[in-house]
């Protein structure tokens, strides 16, 4: 019989830095400004709807946190996206989500001024692509 190889995890989300503080430059390089503020302006939406629908406490809350987790972290907004999956959790396990809102709504705050700044940052940097 074979023996079977231990199997190696590994969290690529745990090597990278804690800070919410993102330039976005790796997204404006690889896909340009103008569709890089397209994708941060989708994710800041996500969030927003996302929010919204766990302070209603509407039945697609859950689906719709799980979708703004994965724009999150995709450009790098690691903090955020860690928010949101707590409050997935707790939108699942039917659980007050008063408290996690309210944490979810400060983070998101700090996000969305990320992309502000990255906004203004391209708007008047002259590198309009």
């Amino acid at each position: 019989m074979k023996e079977r190889e231990p199997s190696i995890t590994v969290n690529i989300l745990d090597d990278l830095a804690p800070s919410q503080e993102c330039d976005f430059q790796d997204i404006f390089n690889l896909i340009g400004h103008e569709q890089g503020l397209n994708l941060l302006a989708g994710v800041v939406h996500d969030t927003e709807v996302a929010i919204a629908a766990a302070r209603a406490c509407d039945e697609d809350a859950s689906d719709l946190l799980h979708r703004a987790i994965g724009t999150a972290a995709a450009v790098g907004l690691l903090q955020l996206s860690e928010c949101l999956r707590d409050a997935e959790k707790t939108v699942r396990a039917n659980g007050d989500v008063s408290t996690i809102l309210s944490l979810l709504q400060d983070e998101y705050k700090n996000a969305r001024n990320e992309v502000f700044k990255a906004e203004y940052r391209t708007s008047y940097s002259g590198r309009n692509q």
